[in-house]
């Protein structure tokens, strides 16, 4: 199609606008449907992740009046990433406005939110333009180090807003901290000492997990196996072990499952991995102390079956054993 060059370059300047725009939209949507349902899972980290993400586009943005020949790639770029850090900001907001309302007041907490980012935005224009008028012009080297220091005060505040939210759900971190405490000592930890850490929210030491809602292939090997588990959670609504990358333990619940039974299995999954951890730690520990051994009594060790379990049928055991501990603990 031929354009008169009168109106080619404001036909070119809306085309690069509305790519731009394009991107920003498309990534949400691609964006939200990757993500799914994790955002209720990890708000914090998500909260943390928008945070940088939003600070990384601005960057991008600012970059434009560098290379103007990449207006559109880094504009398409910052645009998109925008897009994933509001929608991803706005998504973990609702499970920090719910622990705040603990007397359903959600909407007096959203509307005191709105307004405080509202009062946030205005003190931002109103400084901006204080700066301009304090450095006296544009220049790329004030520009960088004005962006650099409001993005270190911005991600700064993010990470100490969602340390001090104590949030009324259990992700895979924080239900492993009061597990454990319950396993080890019989006690349940205060929720202020679970969110004290701030492995929950970098999500450091959480190399161990349970993953609920594994298929039936990933949880059993062989029809022996099969026999084995079936008879041994005949009583559950609810069968478990430990997967063949000997770190997660997977879970599969009955279609009539009741919270209450998704706690005990949850629960029971981390006793196999906790009991599972010291029996490899137990191994490496014997076979470092008796290094100096000859080459033949080491395998004559693993074959007796000192070697930590490698199968997951091995672990049978620790599944037997949890299966009594639950029934014992948890009614």
């Amino acid at each position: 199609m031929f354009i008169p060059h009168a109106k080619a370059l404001p036909a070119a300047a809306a085309l690069n606008w509305i790519l731009k725009d394009g991107f920003g939209q498309l990534g949400s949507v691609l964006f939200a449907g990757a993500v799914g349902t994790r955002f209720d899972f990890e708000p914090k980290r998500w909260r943390l992740f928008s945070a940088v993400m939003l600070d990384v586009c601005y960057s991008l943005e600012l970059s434009t009046a560098v290379v103007p020949s990449l207006f559109v790639l880094l504009g398409s770029l910052g645009n998109a990433g925008k897009g994933l850090a509001c929608l991803a900001a706005s998504a973990s907001r609702v499970s920090f406005h719910h622990s705040l309302a603990p007397h359903n007041n959600l909407a007096d907490i959203t509307a005191k939110t709105a307004a405080q980012a509202s009062a946030a935005s205005c003190l931002g224009i109103l400084s901006g333009a204080w700066l301009v008028a304090a450095l006296g012009g544009f220049s790329i080297a004030k520009t960088a180090f004005v962006c650099g220091v409001v993005s270190a005060c911005h991600l700064y505040c993010a990470f100490q807003s969602v340390q001090s939210v104590h949030l009324a759900t259990l992700d895979s971190y924080r239900f492993r901290v009061v597990a454990l405490s319950f396993l080890l000592g019989g006690t349940v930890p205060h929720p202020e000492q679970v969110h004290s850490t701030y492995s929950e929210i970098l999500g450091f030491g959480n190399s161990h997990e349970v993953r609920v809602g594994v298929t039936l292939q990933e949880l059993i090997s062989t029809p022996e196996e099969a026999l084995l588990l079936f008879d041994m959670f005949q009583s559950h609504k609810y069968i478990l072990n430990l997967l063949p990358d000997q770190k997660s333990v997977g879970v599969i619940l009955h279609e009539d499952a009741t919270p209450t039974d998704v706690l005990a299995s949850c629960l029971q999954a981390q006793y196999v991995l906790h009991r599972f951890g010291d029996s490899r730690s137990d191994s490496s520990s014997s076979s470092s102390s008796s290094s100096s051994s000859s080459s033949s009594s080491s395998s004559s060790r693993d074959s007796d079956g000192e070697s930590a379990p490698t199968s997951p049928l091995h672990s049978t055991g620790f599944l037997a054993e949890s299966c009594t501990w639950i029934r014992k603990n948890a009614g």
